[in-house]
């Protein structure tokens, strides 16, 4: 199994990048998930020793772009193994 760095980076671009765009949940405020996702930390740092609370959004985008990312590097990971013994065995 390699794991390739450089696969991981442009899995990593390929889920941020996209969550740029404006959307219309909304859980995000009419913001992309990563723009949202860094706004409410910057909101959380203002307030640094005190954590949010557990019914704050912040842990649903947190969760909700973290989950995408993992999903998107394992997948990324997954494809780049699979084409690379395909591509030597034909």
């Amino acid at each position: 199994f390699d794991l390739n760095p450089i696969v991981l980076v442009l899995a990593m671009l390929g889920w941020a990048v996209p969550g740029l765009l404006p959307s219309q949940i909304p859980l995000y405020g009419g913001k992309g998930l990563t723009t949202a996702l860094f706004a409410e930390i910057g909101e959380h740092l203002q307030t640094f020793p005190v954590p949010p609370a557990m019914s704050d959004p912040f842990w649903v985008i947190l969760f909700i772009w973290h989950s995408g990312l993992f999903a998107t590097m394992i997948f990324a990971t997954i494809g780049y193994n699979g084409y690379g013994k395909n591509a030597t065995t034909t």
